[in-house]
């Protein structure tokens, strides 16, 4: 509130406008603090996220809370802290996360918000798009997740026969495919067992590798990779995801396609992926810490299935592997990213 006086040539008046002043601007003070328009302090929303590439999620979540009414800055503190793409940083991450005592919790996937669940049973917990979530036990079930933890189930582990059957639809006549995953999540070892029934209906040889080193990666596939096999499909792991742009490289050294997870791979370099994006995961994990942030109890919130699915075609990195799409699966695609 700003306050104007004009006061000339009148001692008198002027002692009384300045005594009103100084018993009023007190009152005024004091009435601010009461009211929290000064000292207000907002409660705070912790994010975790295992690296950078998650932050398309958060990026989808915090544009939808704006959209549904709670504003950054307004109504909540956002504090984020990052892992590393480290399963060892994950836990003191959680933890300093915790300490701060948010309103709510966000986990940026499945290692997030093991985390998160292991050192807080008592702060809501919300995941932005998670594979397997009740097989790895963050819930009790989908309908009644019964504890803490809510979110977004991304299908990622049932989808993964889905992207074997697309990849022999997009490359004709494909025999071999390497198939990247990481043993030490339970997405890795659960999508492979899907895919690997996928490719004895296909017919596919899918012959798989272990990846828990990033420095290991570019000799392993360039030497087993080359020349043997028609496709790459990574499946569902934070390491995997992190690795997106050295596996761009390799897949155009070795000039052979890769199938993603979520269109953000086709962006940045995949011949295709299939999947939910990275920004409607973050968008659709809004509704439920807008649910939850006024008040349910997230035992009660199930856990939702993805909004939409879809297939993204890169038609530039199809030309410079020289590979041409049938116009039938072009025809399949919910998007299709043009060539040059």
């Amino acid at each position: 509130m700003a306050l104007t006086f004009s006061v000339r040539g009148n001692k008198i008046l002027r002692f009384g406008v300045l005594t009103i002043l100084a018993f009023s601007i007190p009152v005024l003070i004091w009435g601010g603090f009461r009211s929290g328009r000064m000292v207000k302090e907002l409660p705070i929303l912790g994010v975790l996220l295992s690296g950078p590439v998650r932050e398309a999620k958060m990026a989808g979540l915090i544009q939808s809370l704006r959209e549904m009414g709670l504003g950054q800055g307004k109504d909540y503190r956002l504090v984020v802290k990052y892992a590393g793409d480290s399963l060892g940083g994950l836990k003191d991450a959680a933890q300093e996360l915790v300490d701060l005592n948010p309103r709510v919790l966000v986990a940026g996937g499945g290692v997030e918000a093991d985390a998160l669940q292991a050192v807080t049973g008592r702060i809501p917990i919300v995941f932005m798009g998670v594979a397997s979530s009740q097989q790895r036990g963050l819930v009790a079930s989908y309908r009644y997740p019964g504890g803490n933890v809510t979110g977004v189930d991304n299908y990622h582990t049932e989808l993964a026969g889905k992207r074997l059957e697309f990849i022999s639809r997009i490359l004709p006549g494909v025999k071999r495919v390497l198939v990247l995953y990481d043993p030490r999540v339970t997405p890795g070892t659960s999508s492979l067992k899907v895919m690997e029934e996928a490719a004895n209906r296909l017919g596919i040889r899918a012959e798989t590798l272990a990846v828990t080193e990033t420095g290991s990666l570019p000799g392993l596939l360039t030497e087993r990779a080359r020349g043997r096999y028609d496709a790459i499909l990574p499946l569902s792991s934070f390491f995997m995801e992190a690795l997106g742009e050295r596996l761009v490289d390799i897949s155009q050294q070795l000039g052979i396609p890769l199938m993603g997870l979520t269109e953000e791979d086709a962006r940045m370099g995949y011949l295709a992926s299939y999947g939910v994006s990275y920004t409607n995961q973050g968008r659709q994990a809004a509704r439920l810490v807008y649910k939850i942030w006024h008040g349910q109890d997230p035992s009660s919130v199930p856990v939702e299935s993805p909004d939409s699915i879809d297939l993204v075609i890169n038609l530039a990195v199809a030309k410079k592997l020289h590979r041409a799409i049938p116009l039938q699966v072009l025809g399949y695609a919910s998007r299709v990213i043009p060539g040059p």
